[in-house]
């Protein structure tokens, strides 16, 4: 009995040091490092309970997490929308020494944050290679290329929306693809730009 007692004891104190907050989308408990909610403040704090509001609500509080100055400003907290996950806390998930135990015993929970982060990463490139699209277009229609320059406003609008499907509608598989297909496309406008670009200057 008292064995139980302490095993329960132990796995309550892992849970609140590290769990997943799905209201929010993001992590919490008192390893995990974070930014104060408050919108204009950067103070590094924790998600453990001394920094989540429990005084606000009839469900016994907003559940964000605020610095000491902020969290007493419960009038306004509802007006507050939850910060993304810190990123050096994105780091330390999956490569922090200290965290190799808690990895072990919670496989699933590492696994959706690899394919987050890799998915995550994955719409940055998009993002990244959908902006470059755009400014290729530009110096398309600068050039009089109508017909490029619109085949690249196309490809940057299909990009932007393979980003917010990944994950939902559209495999990682399937945006790599397209972004295979986009960067040799993208290229292959730089070239011929620079190219009308030297001609029109001589």
């Amino acid at each position: 009995m008292i064995v139980s007692a302490l095993h329960h004891s132990a796995a309550a104190a892992v849970s609140d040091e590290i769990y997943r907050d799905w209201s929010a989308d993001r992590w919490a408990g008192s390893r995990v490092p974070a930014y104060c909610d408050w919108p204009t403040c950067a103070a590094e704090i924790n998600r453990g309970r001394d920094f989540r509001c429990t005084a606000h609500g009839v469900d016994g509080g907003c559940e964000l997490f605020f610095c000491a100055r902020h969290l007493v400003q419960i009038a306004v907290h509802d007006l507050v929308r939850p910060k993304p996950d810190h990123s050096r806390w994105e780091l330390m998930i999956l490569t922090d020494d200290t965290l190799e135990p808690w990895r072990q015993t919670h496989p699933t929970e590492l696994e959706q944050e690899r394919r987050r982060q890799e998915h995550s990463s994955l719409r940055e490139t998009v993002a990244d290679l959908a902006q470059s699209a755009d400014r290729q277009a530009a110096r398309a229609a600068a050039l009089s290329g109508l017909a490029q320059s619109s085949r690249l406003f196309h490809l940057a609008d299909e990009l932007r929306r393979a980003a917010a499907a990944l994950g939902g509608t559209m495999s990682r598989d399937d945006v790599l693809e397209l972004l295979d297909g986009a960067q040799r496309v993208i290229v292959t406008a730089m070239l011929q730009l620079d190219a009308a670009e030297r001609a029109c200057e001589n």
